[in-house]
């Protein structure tokens, strides 16, 4: 990148409209003859108030394809509250944690952002200790400019129905907490389970 798309990209993620805490730019180095990339690209991460340029290794990289979130998804316990307006002026280093963790931790949990509420949120797959996979939402509540988190499990399993209906109106200081505490209440209802208990 030259110096004019280092200081463009920093302006852009350090603005105080600029809604998440991150820029990403991807550029593209060179146009391939045969193979089966037809371009080489390298991918490059910003973060605000962060003066270094972050590059992120191609293999790295995982484009989606999953639709944003909706009432149509089958999604119906998160509480209304939670998909209120974000409050994107000023920096969330609580989202930046979040993204950092899920990377780290739960690879399958992506961040998206729905703009029809506004709100950014985490969808993907968590395994639970009995081999079930399940699919589910960590949105962030931008209520009165203080963020929570709420979480809901999208799949239905009847054995876990008290528990998922538990997290209705539950809120969190952080995405990956409610993860965490899901996860951690969903096991133990299975391990229960398993004992006979």
């Amino acid at each position: 990148m030259s110096g004019g798309d280092k200081a463009t990209y920093f302006k852009t993620v350090n603005h105080h409209k600029h809604n998440t805490d991150f820029f990403y730019a991807l550029l593209v180095v060179k146009k391939n003859d045969r193979g089966s990339s037809r371009y080489t690209i390298k991918h490059f991460f910003f973060r605000r108030n962060d003066n270094a340029v972050y590059e992120i290794p191609h293999s790295q990289v995982k484009v989606v394809d999953m639709p944003a979130l909706s009432t149509g998804e089958g999604i119906s316990s998160v509480p209304e509250a939670a998909v209120s307006a974000s409050d994107h002026s000023s920096p969330n280093l609580q989202r930046v944690r979040d993204q950092e963790f899920f990377s780290d931790f739960y690879p399958d949990l992506k961040a998206l952002l729905s703009k029809s509420a506004g709100a950014p949120y985490w969808k993907g797959i968590i395994e639970l200790m009995d081999g079930w996979k399940a699919l589910i939402v960590a949105v962030e509540n931008g209520r009165d400019g203080n963020p929570s988190y709420s979480i809901a499990v999208a799949d239905e399993n009847p054995l876990l129905a008290d528990v998922i209906a538990n997290y209705k109106n539950r809120h969190f200081r952080s995405a990956r907490h409610a993860v965490i505490q899901l996860e951690k209440d969903l096991n133990k209802v299975i391990y229960k389970g398993k004992r006979g208990a």
